[in-house]
Parts: C-alpha cells; structure tokens; sequence
C-alpha cells in the first residue's frame, strides 16, 4: 500500500492525492507448473488550476480516476524443451472531470463541464515456447483483446446546454511468431513478426529483427530494424461532442525504425563505451483540425508525417572503490515532412521545422556507490536542450522556444535493522528531487516542482 498527497506548484487549486494497493499470490502445484495471481488498484483524485493553454483560472475544477490491473498467469512444462503460458488480464478505469462555475458572476463564454467514463480492456494470451540446440528458442502465440469505453459530458456555456455520450467497443486478435538465437558463434539474431486484426482499423502487421556480431574480444556491433504501429484511440475514432467528430476510417499510426550501433568494453570488462546511430519515419500521424473540409466531415484525420534521426553515445564503468559511474548523450534532429491542415507558424507541425518539445540536446550522467551492506547513495545530472513550443494562449498559436535547463537529483537508503539471516527489515529513505531549485519548463506556460524532498520508511516482513 502507498499513499501520495501533494499541494501542488500553484497558489491555489492543484493539490492531488494517490491511494495505491497491490498484492501477489504465487503458487507452484508441482515441479512442471507454477501459477501467479496479481491484483493492483489505484485511486486519485486531483485540481487542476489551469486550462489547456496554461493560464491559471478555474478554483474548482477537479479530476478523478479509480484504476484497477488484474493478471493471470499459469506456467506449464508440456515437454522437456516445450512450455506453455497462458496469461488472463484485464484492466479498467472509471473516472471523470467535474468542473462546476465559479460563482454566480461566472456566465461567459463555457464556464461549466462534467463527465464521467469507465473503459474495460479485458484479454487472453497463449504462449508456446520451444528450445532447440544452439541456445535457440522458438515462441509462437495468439492474444486476444476486448475493449469497450462508456462515457457521458456534459458542458454549460452562454450558448446554451450541450451533451455528448459513447457506448463503444472494438475487439483485436494478434498472432505473432518470434526466433531467438544466440548460439551461432559471434553471431546472435533475434527475428519476431505480429499480424493484428482490428475490428475498428482492419489487419496491421509488424516486424522486427535484430543483429549482434562479436568483432573483436571485447567489441561487438548490433543493428535492428522494426516497423510498428499506434491505433488510434477511442475517442479519435469514435467521438461525438459539440467540438469533435471522430473519424472511424482512420488508419493507426505507422512507424518504421533502424538503428546501428558499436560497443567496446573496457577496464577489464568493468566499464563499457558505445555509440548507436538511429533513424525514425512517421506516417499517417492522426491530427485534428477545427475546420474540416465539409461540415459533415470529422475532425481527426491521418495527415501529419515527420522524420527522426540522431546519435547516443554510453558510457559506463564500475571503479576500484565500488562507484558506479554511467553518462548518455543524445543528439536529436526532427523534421516534419508534411504538415497536414495547418500552414502557419504556430500550427502543431510546420512544414521543415522541428517536432515540437523535442530537444536537440540531452545529457545523463548517474553515479551510485554502496557503502558495506547498510548505505546507498546515488545521484543523477540530467542537461535537456533548447525546444519549440507554442503559446496556445493566442489564436492563432505564437511559436516559442522552451529554455535549456539541468537538474540534480539524490538519494539515499541506510538499512536500520537486518535479521539474522540478512534480510532487510527496516530502510530510511530520503530523496531530493530537483536538488538546486532549477526554474524550468516541460511545457509552455505549465509550471514544474522546484525542491521536493521525499523521505520514507520501508518495512520487510
């Protein structure tokens, strides 16, 4: 069980507060089978001060969400080489906005808006896996998954009353076959292929493959390639509200990805440097438009494309004294290839510009050492680059750009109490998050937290 409970970074209005409970059973009726049982639930319910583009103006609009995950899984050995897993889950969210008037002044423009909405995803999988010599194993396996969402809103404006609702569902059946191999010498490949049947957007395969070559002693280069998806969600396809029409004609979003890349290990296989280069395409991005083409036409259309590419650079290395030391680097460059139906300079995708809140920049470096068995301690500095943004506070949209900034991060455990066989029974905990209090922003006009400390206490039975 855990509990959250924050003020918020505005002066009014943005408390939030988390109620999480989780159990497991584990269960092994013989030497072939072993079962698992776990259930989780979470409740939270929060303010939010703002509107979509940032400006602090509603005192009483609050969210709520109550979200449960529940899984199934059964592990059975059929053969000396064979297992089979079935896997039952299913998830469900029930919530809502509830955001009444101000006061009795509040009459202008849409001043009220309550809904409520409860999505059900239940599924079934089936899993064979097969070893072969080689260290080579084979999986196939079919999943199917159910899901429905339910929704009512309700919005009050100087226009009048206006109502929307939902009863949708749409079920997909995947089959998918995968070979992993890592006993070919220098070579070890892994090669996996997945068909979809949507009832929504009809049938979508996805690939992948996979590559790692030993070229030295201590060297070794890898490559992948992978084609996927993102299906469009349920109010995209399916919406009917006073500001949106969903589109059931639209076709998931397509990516295609490949990537190659070195790695060399050093300091007597303590430590390790490698350098990946990656290329990303993405089609049929889904976008919305106020304005369609025709009044009876939806809104979210798959118009929208843009490209990816850059460099990561890793380093890592454990030293004398136990301090483990890791640093990333990511170099990032993004265009939008087609704009789709905005052309201005603050439309969401410009043509030849930059994805927007995607830093050319980003820089990690973590250090953690362990003191004997009773003390931890890490610390993490991460550097974010310049961004694009809007202010969608004006219409039309202002093109903005969001500062670079860093931020520290540290923790810390003592283990206050062992029992005789070394089991921890008692941790003190503490964290600072944002260590130095930078000033920053993820998104245009939301604030983020300065200093957080966070202490705590952990109890193994």
């Amino acid at each position: 069980m855990s509990h959250a409970r924050t003020d918020g970074v505005y002066d009014f209005n943005n408390d939030y507060r988390n109620v999480i409970w989780s159990g497991q059973v584990t269960a092994a009726p013989d030497q072939r089978t072993s079962a698992r049982l776990s259930l989780r639930h979470s409740g939270s319910r929060y303010h939010f001060p703002t509107d979509g583009t940032g400006l602090v103006e509603d005192r009483n609009s609050f969210q709520q969400r109550d979200r449960t995950v529940g899984s199934f899984e059964v592990r059975r050995e059929i053969a000396a080489d064979v297992e089979a897993r079935l896997l039952l889950g299913i998830h469900g969210v029930d919530g809502g906005i509830d955001d009444q008037p101000d006061g009795p002044a509040d009459t202008l423009g849409f001043f009220g808006y309550s809904s409520e909405i409860a999505v059900v995803r239940r599924s079934a999988e089936l899993e064979i896996h097969a070893s072969a010599p080689g260290a080579t194993v084979l999986t196939a396996g079919v999943q199917v998954e159910d899901e429905g969402e339910r929704s009512v809103s309700t919005s009050v404006s100087e226009f009048g009353e206006a109502r929307g609702s939902s009863d949708v569902h749409r079920r997909n059946t995947g089959l998918y076959l995968q070979l992993h191999s890592a006993g070919l010498g220098r070579l070890s490949f892994t090669a996996g292929v997945r068909l979809d049947d949507n009832e929504a957007f009809g049938t979508f395969l996805s690939t992948r493959a996979g590559a790692t070559v030993r070229i030295a002693s201590s060297s070794r280069l890898r490559a992948s390639i992978g084609r996927a998806f993102k299906e469009p969600t349920f109010f995209e396809t399916f919406a009917e509200s006073p500001f949106a029409r969903g589109n059931p004609d639209l076709r998931p979003e397509r990516s295609l990805t490949w990537e190659i890349g070195v790695e060399h290990r050093v300091l007597e296989d303590r430590g390790a440097v490698g350098v990946t280069y990656f290329y990303q395409r993405f089609r049929d991005l889904i976008q919305y438009t106020f304005a369609p083409p025709n009044p009876d036409d939806p809104n979210y259309f798959n118009v929208a494309a843009a490209n990816a590419r850059g460099v990561e650079v890793e380093a890592r290395a454990t030293l004398d004294i136990g301090l483990q030391v890791q640093g990333a680097y990511t170099y990032l460059e993004t265009e939008v290839i087609d704009a789709g139906f905005d052309t201005d300079a603050g439309a969401a995708f410009v043509q030849e510009a930059r994805l927007l809140r995607r830093p050319a920049h980003v820089l990690s470096v973590t250090a953690a050492q362990q003191f004997g068995t009773r003390a931890f301690l890490s610390a993490v500095l991460r550097y974010v680059g310049s961004r694009a943004d809007r202010d969608f506070s004006v219409v039309p949209a202002v093109p903005v750009e969001l500062t670079a900034y860093g931020t520290v991060d540290v923790s810390a455990r003592v283990t206050a109490w062992t029992s005789k066989t070394g089991w921890r029974v008692l941790d003190l905990t503490a964290r600072i998050r944002n260590l130095f209090d930078a000033d920053y922003r993820e998104v245009f006009g939301f604030l983020t937290a300065g200093r957080t400390v966070v202490v705590g206490v952990r109890v193994g039975l």
